[in-house]
């Protein structure tokens, strides 16, 4: 880690932050800064807090119920009580996560500053990256990701999994910023 210092967080203050589907982008004279938007968040935090307060509403009317219960209905009320508590968790992990956010950093050549990609705590150096493709990640319907194609042959995930065409755009618009190829990938 000697080669590779950490890089101190970036003042992001003064920047423009444009919606750009369920994301948001901004530039400055080096990084291409793209973010989970409030709204997303916001949404899914809606959506878990309705499903843990039904979930919770029935499994209480089943163990404290006004007439006698069958096994059946009990063991409803315990499958309600674990979608509850999944559904639960998904708010806690999202708070201990944070934000997602993927920084395309260019460098400074002429400096000497070696471009690279900030992503999930960790960095990847430029040098390595051959260029951006989507794959496919499976499902009904399906679902893609963005990944950095290595010169090695292996490749990295950058980015959350979409139903949407949203992986390709923001693959494009990285390749685009840091002057590397783009491709569609059937993988």
């Amino acid at each position: 880690m000697a080669d590779n210092p950490p890089t101190p967080a970036p003042d992001l203050s003064h920047l423009t932050w444009k919606s750009d589907w369920e994301f948001q982008v901004a530039t400055d004279s080096r990084c291409l800064y793209i973010r989970e938007s409030s709204g997303s968040m916001l949404a899914a935090s809606v959506v878990t807090l309705g499903i843990v307060g039904t979930a919770g509403y029935l499994s209480w009317s089943i163990f404290f119920p006004e007439t006698p219960n069958t096994l059946g209905e009990k063991a409803f009320g315990v499958l309600m009580l674990f979608v509850a508590g999944f559904f639960a968790w998904i708010p806690w992990l999202t708070l201990r996560r944070g934000r997602w956010m993927v920084v395309f950093d260019r460098g400074e050549p002429a400096s000497g500053i070696a471009g690279e990609i900030r992503y999930q705590g960790q960095r990847l150096a430029m040098e390595r990256v051959r260029g951006f493709s989507t794959r496919s990640c499976g499902g009904s319907p399906p679902r893609s990701t963005v990944v950095a194609e290595l010169h090695d042959g292996t490749h990295v995930s950058l980015g959350p999994v979409s139903i949407s065409t949203w992986p390709a755009h923001y693959a494009q618009q990285a390749a685009t910023w840091m002057g590397l190829p783009f491709r569609y990938s059937s993988n």
